[in-house]
């Protein structure tokens, strides 16, 4: 073992696939049963239950790797994402993913709030915002923005706002656990402005919000990449939207630094790449600050 924890193989002195197949199923028990047991106080038990349930993952990725070598990918894949993406983006996406990886499970790990990859053993986090810790590291798999959306029968019955002062007169779907997603900003006549409403209705879970405004209940700022495909079937409608600001916002695939060498973490991360270019979610290059300039200056 390297002095992390981590294994360290010689990929040229592989024993047998079914050989070391045979011997980690051999120590798998014994491992499991120290992760469940109580060991008590003292920092070097704790230690030695940390060290064991490294183990364990360790001897996961193994075998997955071992099967990696054969030309199959099994396992199971721990994901952390907010309701809302979960529901509507990576939900629809895993019949694709099952067809691709056939043996590969994948467990939903869905909040709202920063799951902590670490300590509730997640392989990666879809996550829009910042990391959050200096131990991971983030791979941009697409982006989105955010604008304002209302069902075309609640528009029908309580009117289409057709300036931000007309918002005064609606219901409007407001987010209760993340004030920063209540910052309504908009850009007219080339400035901007920014509304940070109370909300007829309020919740703390996205999804909720989703089905709030899928009922017809109001108006919410929601996620591109989650409502736009729900206004190409027709479900929702865009409200205010030359003038709603909306900045493209990283889609990131957050993981520990040591867990990107998993051949199942990298295959499930270039599957949702994939998965988001194909549904108008691709990743923009990002200027340079000489392309900027020469562009302002033609």
């Amino acid at each position: 073992y390297n002095e992390d924890g981590t294994v360290a193989l010689d990929h040229e002195e592989f024993p047998r696939p079914e050989t070391t197949a045979e011997g980690l199923a051999a120590l798998k028990p014994s491992l499991a049963g120290m992760a469940d047991f109580d060991l008590g106080g003292g920092n070097k038990l704790m230690a030695l239950l940390e060290h064991g349930k490294k183990m364990l993952l360790n001897l996961a990725d193994l075998e997955a790797e071992f099967a990696t070598h054969q030309g199959v990918l099994e396992g199971t894949v721990h994901i952390g994402v907010s309701p809302a993406m979960a529901n509507y983006v990576i939900v629809p996406s895993l019949p694709a993913l099952a067809q691709l990886h056939p043996q590969l499970s994948i467990e939903l790990h869905v909040d709202d709030r920063a799951i902590d990859i670490a300590r509730q053993g997640i392989d990666f986090a879809i996550r829009t915002g910042p990391l959050g810790s200096d131990n991971l590291v983030a791979r941009r798999i697409g982006q989105h923005g955010r604008r304002l959306y209302a069902t075309p029968g609640y528009l029908q019955q309580h009117g289409t706002p057709r300036s931000v002062a007309d918002l005064d007169a609606h219901r409007l779907i407001t987010n209760s656990l993340l004030p920063a997603f209540n910052r309504w900003q908009f850009t007219i006549d080339g400035r901007s402005m920014e509304l940070q409403p109370r909300g007829h209705y309020r919740a703390s879970s996205t999804g909720v919000m989703m089905r709030m405004a899928l009922e017809g209940l109001g108006i919410m700022r929601g996620n591109t990449a989650i409502c736009d495909p729900l206004v190409r079937s027709g479900q929702l409608v865009y409200v205010l939207n030359d003038m709603v600001n909306s900045p493209v916002v990283p889609i990131n695939a957050v993981l520990l630094q040591e867990r990107h060498r998993s051949p199942k973490v990298r295959a499930c991360i270039d599957f949702f790449a994939q998965w988001l270019q194909g549904h108008g979610m691709q990743v923009t290059p990002t200027k340079s600050a000489a392309q900027k300039k020469n562009a302002k200056q033609r």
